[in-house]
């Protein structure tokens, strides 16, 4: 009994110890997002803070994701409570309208997205764009504007779209970044593509930093220089390398933003056109670049299956070395193995055994024979 109190004992420690990890990461995310946001409205660009939750959950026990997600909306609650200074009804309304938003995308993911979770399968990277982005994000702001009727001041749409928005490109930056780094292997990289992934990360930064920090007067098409560039590092690179490069373009651009600077934000600085330029942009880049991505992944490993059948092929196709005797075959690593055992290992055939009439009349002809007289002779 002792033992065993002591185990429950060690694994509620373990489990309140990850629960205060996952309050501290889930703090220290919505401090990240609030440095950039519109004065004074402080309207965030993008919210990863949820998506960050949202995997969390997903790679834990139903139970534990719970805990977890009761952490998140614990630390929630007390940013708006006492930084952003919410007052304790607007803060818990918002608390609860993200705590739905997080349920449902977990259900949609759990129930329905294909397992294992993962960005190099085209059909997995689609599920994972509409249920753990598109539909969680549109069910958080719907059940953000509601619940917030009235409270807010802006138009009903306005708050929608916001919400969606915002929420949207925080799950699009960290569901390839944080999925793609634990479930995929480690590719080994070449000096020469260490060199490569390095300077598409940097180009992606300097050209960020080019773009967003010179002033408001950049033509809207700059930033999608990027765009080429993203596109090439999804189809040399997997989604590791280019989640990285994406993230450092959208948290520099977001500075940028944030502060009036850029093409998104040139001309009157209202907020609606900054999210609807900035976050469009975004999330047409970053869906390209998955679905890109995914596909090129595909083509990959349809090219290995196939040459792995070839290689199979020609294991059959070419010279077999066969015992006249015996009629054993002789493999590549020179052993001698069962015509049966060799046909079985190298092709997808299934044998039967038979006896051809030739063998039946060479080993079992006189018993036949006999068996037929005493047939003969019993008749009559």
């Amino acid at each position: 009994m002792q033992t065993l109190a002591r185990k429950i004992n060690d694994a509620s420690f373990a489990v309140a110890l990850k629960a205060s990890g996952v309050f501290l990461i889930y703090s220290a995310t919505v401090l990240f997002s609030s440095f950039f946001t519109f004065e004074p409205s402080s309207t965030p660009l993008f919210w990863p803070a949820n998506a960050i939750i949202l995997v969390i959950m997903i790679y834990s026990a139903p139970s534990r994701a719970l805990i977890y997600l009761a952490s998140a909306c614990l630390s929630y609650f007390l940013y708006l409570f006492y930084y952003d200074d919410f007052g304790f009804r607007p803060s818990i309304l918002l608390t609860c309208a993200n705590l739905i938003e997080v349920l449902s995308g977990y259900a949609l993911i759990h129930f329905f997205g294909t397992k294992p979770l993962q960005f190099t399968r085209l059909k997995s990277s689609v599920e994972l764009i509409i249920f753990g982005s598109l539909l969680t994000s549109a069910t958080g702001a719907t059940a953000g504007t509601i619940l917030m009727y009235n409270i807010w001041e802006a138009p009903v749409m306005t708050n929608w779209f916001i919400w969606f928005a915002t929420a949207s490109i925080g799950y699009l930056m960290v569901l390839p970044l944080l999925i793609s780094w634990t479930t995929q292997e480690k590719e080994k990289l070449t000096p020469k593509r260490l060199f490569e992934s390095i300077f598409i990360i940097s180009f992606c930064g300097l050209t960020s930093c080019l773009i967003f920090f010179a002033g408001n007067n950049a033509p809207l098409v700059y930033p999608y220089v990027v765009f080429p560039v993203l596109l090439i590092s999804a189809i040399r690179f997997d989604m590791r390398i280019t989640s990285i490069a994406f993230l450092v373009f959208l948290t520099l651009s977001s500075i940028g933003s944030s502060q009036g600077l850029g093409p998104f934000a040139m001309g009157d600085f209202y907020r609606e056109i900054v999210l609807i330029r900035f976050n469009l942009f975004c999330a047409v880049t970053i869906i390209t670049v998955i679905i890109v991505s995914a596909l090129k992944n595909e083509h990959k490993m349809a090219v290995s299956e196939l040459q792995d059948a070839l290689r199979e092929i020609k294991t059959l196709s070419g010279f077999i070395p066969i015992c006249s005797h015996c009629k054993n075959i002789r493999d590549d690593s020179g052993y001698w193995n069962q015509l049966e055992a060799y046909i079985l290992k190298h092709s997808d055939a299934q044998l039967s055994h038979g006896i051809c009439p030739s063998c039946m009349d060479k080993y079992y002809g006189e018993k036949v024979m006999n068996s037929e007289e005493t047939g003969n002779k019993t008749g009559e």
